[in-house]
């Protein structure tokens, strides 16, 4: 049996993994700045609010584009994995390009609108 999801819940899913490590290596940042700063204080005998002044840190945003090559079974139906030799056979499997990026979703570098990947099957 075959896993599937619809194209804009993968996008979603990315979209939420994204955020999620943006978070992470924002505590990261914020937690080394505050040892920094508590170095600082010990060692140049400031207060924790002028070592705190002292030190920059960016804020970094975790930009992530993501490619899966598919083949087309149907209408709205695509393959992650080669089809069956059989299968290939007696039927010609389009190969396409999914690119995820920027909050958008690409089908052979032409931009999807929400609704039509909400159609779109993508099985494992």
């Amino acid at each position: 049996m075959k896993t599937a999801i619809a194209l804009q819940s993968f996008a979603q899913l990315l979209y939420t993994h994204q955020k999620h490590y943006e978070k992470i290596i924002a505590m990261m940042m914020k937690h080394k700045k505050h040892n920094l700063a508590l170095y600082a204080q010990n060692n140049l005998e400031v207060s924790l609010d002028q070592a705190t002044a002292m030190l920059f840190y960016p804020q970094y945003s975790f930009d992530m584009s993501f490619r899966i090559c598919v083949y087309k079974k149907g209408q709205n139906t695509y393959l992650a994995k080669k089809p069956n030799f059989f299968l290939r056979l007696f039927r010609r499997f389009e190969s396409c390009e999914f690119e995820f990026k920027d909050h958008k979703i690409f089908l052979n570098s032409q931009e999807l609108e929400e609704a039509k990947a909400g159609e779109i099957w993508l099985y494992f």
